[in-house]
């Protein structure tokens, strides 16, 4: 279990986390959602007793992780947001240490998270891309087996290939009891394996939300390219919010399913339709706006 009380730590600058509190169980998984200097980084470096806290408290399996950290650090595994690896070693190198300092037995561990990431590790860490990386970052993270995961932008870099794989993973480790926290500016990988949503700003919890409540409120734009002007007219005669309208092409925005909006379009003779989802920023913005009107 992750607990966080009235968390505070202040940088200079009056930068840093105000009054934070949240509570994950066993078999759940959250996720700190912000952009850049939201305060995300810091929660977690609290939470791992690096950071000394000014005012509340923050506990990992009921110990205090700065007050107890060497005890409360035995059943978790952290992901850094940047690692501090040893450039010059061989990540298998590196493996190794971390196993042996960390009272891994079994022999083939790293084998077979190697295997399951998908990773050579053979080569010089200073050699291995970002993805590389990021992938070592984890398998060092599950090495012992933890009951605890506190994972900091945990799809830095992977290919997007990868990241199911990723899910599914994480999801098993989460049905084996595990807590998970993650902090993250990646929505759609969120939104797979996270249960709640704790969204953040300037260093402030603004609200704890169930992903599913937060999944509907997210948009998508769709674009269009019509195969004559005509078509493109046709369309627009129909209740759609058109917008970027141009000689046969234009875009939709809409929240929700888009079944009824496919089967619109199935009318017509489309040469090319793409779509992409709304940024973190924009969700956000959706999201507050609805609490507002409501």
């Amino acid at each position: 279990m992750i607990e966080v009380k009235d968390l505070t730590f202040t940088y200079q600058k009056n930068q840093g986390i105000q009054n934070i509190s949240f509570l994950v169980q066993p078999e759940e998984s959250a996720v700190l959602l912000g952009s850049e200097g939201a305060g995300k980084t810091t929660i977690l470096r609290t939470l791992m007793g690096f950071l000394k806290p000014e005012r509340g408290y923050a506990r990992l399996a009921d110990t205090d992780s700065f007050r107890f950290s060497g005890k409360a650090h035995q059943n978790v595994g952290y992901l850094a947001q940047e690692s501090a690896f040893f450039p010059q070693s061989k990540g298998t190198s590196y493996l190794r240490f971390c196993a042996a300092y960390k009272g891994v037995k079994d022999k083939n561990r790293i084998r077979e998270l190697l295997g399951k990431f998908e990773l050579d590790a053979t080569d010089r860490i200073s050699r291995m891309s970002l993805s590389e990386r990021t992938k070592l970052g984890l398998v060092d993270a599950l090495l012992a087996d933890p009951q605890i995961l506190i994972l900091d932008e945990p799809t830095s870099g992977l290919e997007p290939a990868f990241l199911n794989r990723l899910v599914r993973y994480l999801k098993e480790e989460k049905q084996k009891g595990k807590c998970i926290l993650m902090a993250s500016s990646d929505f759609a990988f969120s939104r797979q394996l996270a249960d709640f949503a704790i969204l953040m700003k300037e260093g402030n919890i603004v609200s704890q939300v169930d992903i599913a409540d937060l999944e509907k409120q997210q948009t998508r734009t769709y674009e269009i390219e019509f195969e004559t002007e005509g078509q493109l007219r046709d369309f627009c005669q129909e209740d759609w919010p058109v917008a970027n309208i141009t000689r046969r092409k234009l875009s939709v925005t809409l929240s929700g399913s888009p079944a009824r909006f496919l089967a619109a379009l199935s009318k017509y003779s489309i040469l090319t339709l793409s779509s992409k989802p709304a940024s973190l920023e924009d969700l956000f913005a959706q999201y507050f706006r609805k609490e507002t009107v409501l």
